[in-house]
């Protein structure tokens, strides 16, 4: 299951990041990604029982992280941002339920941390030059 939700959150993100940098912008492929994948979920749904709304939840989540502009990020550090929040979805979202803006705040700490990561790493490289 951990392994499935992390895959989850690596390929929506990744898809939301790709098509956000293509000219549709974070909002359109944000909710382009949560809406196609809301269809496919539910017909899923229709034939095989799943808990619908926990998948979909992970995937609007993650097409959160893929709004990131790529003059900031790279597919990388979304991918490392999405692995994050997996982490965190699975571990904080139990804490937060019921708490409006859940799947944005464990988006918003997971790219949060990519950056501040990068940054620690891009100070050590030049002290040590």
């Amino acid at each position: 299951m951990i392994f499935l939700i992390v895959c989850l959150a690596l390929v929506f993100s990744l898809i939301t990041f790709e098509l956000n940098n293509h000219h549709w912008g974070a909002v359109r492929a944000s909710a382009g990604v949560t809406l196609l994948s809301c269809f496919d979920l539910y017909l899923i749904h229709y034939f095989y029982p799943i808990d619908y709304e926990y998948f979909l939840s992970i995937i609007f989540g993650a097409s959160f992280i893929g709004m990131c502009s790529i003059k900031r990020f790279r597919y990388i550090d979304i991918a490392w941002a999405s692995f994050i929040y997996a982490l965190l979805f699975l571990n904080f979202l139990p804490i937060l339920k019921g708490m409006g803006g859940a799947m944005g705040l464990t988006a918003f700490i997971s790219v949060t941390i990519v950056h501040l990561m990068k940054q620690i790493y891009k100070n050590i490289a030049n002290i040590l030059r």
